[in-house]
């Protein structure tokens, strides 16, 4: 992959008591850009850092109409008070929507960034 030259968020919480699931994301490619649409790569990357006892995930869905979701990623489950996760994860067929949910459980609270980078240009709708 080649340099990660377009950055839009995802999800960015702070601070975040219980499941927040993000807005839906719709991405539309830069068609005059010299990176081919069908071979533009993308890269998840999440920053977590939690507070309080308990326990914080994030994951990532895509979704081909924006309705019905499946998981893209998701993070290793935090599990203390000053315990942060930095994840980076590649995804070679990018579908055209994607929302990140944070879910705080047992008293954590967390402040979290999703974003998604590409070597291509990109908006989100």
């Amino acid at each position: 992959m080649a340099l990660l030259r377009s950055r839009q968020t995802v999800l960015s919480v702070s601070p975040a008591g219980a499941t927040v699931v993000g807005p839906t994301r719709g991405i539309q490619p830069n068609f005059h850009d010299d990176v081919p649409n069908h071979v533009q790569g993308f890269l998840l990357t999440a920053h977590i850092v939690q507070s309080g006892a308990g326990t914080v995930d994030c994951t990532v869905e895509g979704s081909a109409d924006g309705t019905n979701w499946f998981p893209l990623f998701a993070t290793t489950q935090t599990t203390a008070a000053g315990q942060a996760r930095n994840q980076v994860q590649a995804v070679s067929q990018m579908p055209p929507w994607v929302r990140a949910t944070l879910t705080c459980a047992g008293g954590a609270t967390a402040t979290c960034q999703v974003f998604l980078l590409s070597d291509g240009s990109f908006t989100f709708a």
